[in-house]
């Protein structure tokens, strides 16, 4: 009974409190409102794949810690603050912050960017220079970090071959190699690497040198032996057999600018630019290194010994790149000069080499000196010497004069076919010479009368050193007369041009120290039209009374 009462009484008084808290209005209880908050969860910048870690910052208003996760696992993950990039391709980070009793949670904030590829590279050395018949190197190319392969390829299939890492040399020339390595889902491919190299032909057994060589054999050897170029550009030096490094022989460089002449005077004594007189009819033999079969060589011979003419032969080379002796078989006469032309009447960029340059010497009665030259008067109880060279046709002579009268002058010829530097040597004496010019600072004139058929003619006049070759000088006149004689006046000062007058390579300064005895002219030099044009017909010219003005 006791306890049904303090029941009872407990529910009433709960009854009464429930009534008075209504009465006073209370009625049921409310939470306090929560303060709201937001995220700053700036921009990330796009990512490179080789780029393993980066720190990431978000904050929130409400300075509570905000919770960074990765909504894309499989191309980055995020612990704490810190990003892990995972593969190449588009990452999101959200950002939470999920609020307490005082703030309410904060829009989450995501972020989006790229992860872009990484780059990769290539190491690739180099073989260098290989030679044909030598075992050739393994290459070595190394990559990125992408684990693709590395591939070799090449681009000279003739001359080099690859397969994986093994080098095949082909023939001579320049190798070209490729190195690559692709790319994949985060590397770039990486940029090809590119090798060029030259592969040398395989080296033969005999050098230019025979050990046979003994004077008068030129073998290049010596100190005081010389080779000059000429035909310019062209180039010719004492240098490194091919075969042998340790001889030394004539290297002689032609290009497609060179001239179809171009080619190299030998000499035994460089300084004095002489050689001992060769016997033509003993013949000469040639050491040859030449970069193909059937390449022309020709040897001229000059400075005749009492006016005879010049000589010339050409032979073909029956090798490539081996060295072979060739043989030249003139007929009877004693030379003083001997010319090389390698590749003669091409215009190509070979390089050939030659040596051992045999021949028998001459026995040489001494000339006899002219004091000194005055004047050829074409009527001189002995004749003098006519020597014509690249005319192509009919040689000249001497003729009476055509404007009549019993007067002997010379008759020369120029064809449609002549070379630009066609033209006549006239001599008196011993070695085509004339007898000494005595040219001095107030005396470097000489005239000649000339009979021609057209106005314009361009006449050259061309004094030397008959010893030496090397020592010239040239000027040139025109004719002013048609069908008529005139004189024309040849004034060493000024120099002629190198054909076909090209006025930035003038002729060598006369050189009153050197000794000049010896006298050649052209007429049309260059070719027609004043040097300009080709000949417009086959002509024929007149020279008389070729004069040294005395001071």
């Amino acid at each position: 009974m006791k306890q049904i009462t303090r029941n009872f009484l407990h529910s009433a008084i709960a009854l009464a409190t429930a009534s008075l808290l209504a009465a006073c209005g209370g009625g049921s209880a409310s939470a306090p409102a929560l303060t709201a908050q937001t995220i700053t969860f700036g921009a990330v910048a796009d990512k490179v794949f080789s780029t393993a870690t980066s720190a990431l910052s978000a904050t929130a208003s409400s300075g509570l810690a905000v919770t960074l996760a990765s909504l894309t696992p499989s191309y980055c993950t995020v612990s704490g603050s810190t990003l892990t990039i995972v593969a190449a391709g588009s990452c999101q980070v959200k950002a939470t912050q999920a609020g307490n009793t005082t703030f309410a949670a904060a829009t989450d904030v995501t972020n989006t960017f790229n992860i872009t590829k990484a780059a990769q590279a290539i190491t690739f050395t180099s073989p260098g220079s290989q030679t044909i018949g030598t075992a050739a190197p393994a290459l070595s190319a190394t990559g990125g970090a992408s684990g693709s392969a590395v591939t070799i390829a090449s681009s000279t299939a003739s001359i080099c071959t690859v397969s994986g890492t093994a080098l095949t040399l082909v023939s001579a020339g320049n190798c070209t190699l490729t190195a690559s390595q692709a790319g994949n889902g985060n590397y770039n491919a990486a940029t090809d690497v590119v090798n060029t190299f030259a592969v040398a032909a395989a080296p033969v057994a005999n050098p230019g040198s025979t050990g046979t060589c003994t004077a008068p054999c030129i073998d290049f050897s010596s100190a005081t032996v010389g080779v000059e170029a000429f035909g310019d550009p062209t180039s010719a030096a004492v240098d490194a057999d091919p075969v042998l490094s340790s001889n030394k022989v004539v290297k002689f460089v032609r290009s497609t600018t060179s001239q179809v002449w171009a080619g190299a005077t030998v000499y035994a004594d460089a300084t004095a630019k002489t050689i001992t007189a060769i016997d033509a009819s003993k013949g000469i033999t040639l050491r040859v290194y030449s970069p193909a079969i059937g390449e022309a060589i020709l040897v001229k011979l000059e400075g005749g010994a009492s006016g005879a003419a010049n000589q010339e032969l050409q032979v073909l080379t029956t090798k490539a790149n081996a060295w072979e002796t060739l043989s030249f078989t003139y007929t009877a006469g004693s030379y003083s000069k001997v010319s090389v032309f390698p590749g003669f009447g091409t215009q190509v960029n070979k390089t050939y080499y030659f040596d051992e340059l045999k021949y028998t010497a001459a026995t040489v009665t001494p000339p006899v000196v002219i004091a000194a030259f005055s004047k050829v008067s074409f009527d001189e109880a002995t004749p003098p010497g006519l020597i014509e060279f690249g005319t192509n046709g009919g040689g000249p002579a001497i003729v009476v004069d055509p404007a009549g009268g019993t007067n002997k002058v010379a008759k020369i010829f120029k064809y449609v076919g002549s070379e630009q530097w066609a033209g006549t040597t006239v001599t008196i004496a011993a070695n085509n010479s004339v007898g000494t010019i005595g040219f001095t600072a107030s005396a470097k004139t000489m005239t000649a009368k000339v009979w021609s058929p057209a106005i314009g003619v361009r006449v050259r006049l061309k004094v030397e050193n008959a010893a030496n070759g090397g020592i010239t000088s040239e000027t040139d006149a025109l004719t002013t007369k048609s069908g008529a004689w005139e004189t024309l006046t040849f004034n060493f000062a000024n120099p002629g041009y190198a054909p076909p007058l090209d006025t930035t390579k003038p002729t060598a300064a006369l050189d009153l120290t050197k000794v000049y005895d010896k006298v050649s002219v052209f007429f049309d030099f260059g070719l027609g039209n004043g040097g300009y044009a080709a000949m417009p017909a086959d002509r024929i010219y007149y020279l008389d009374d070729l004069s040294f003005v005395a001071p």
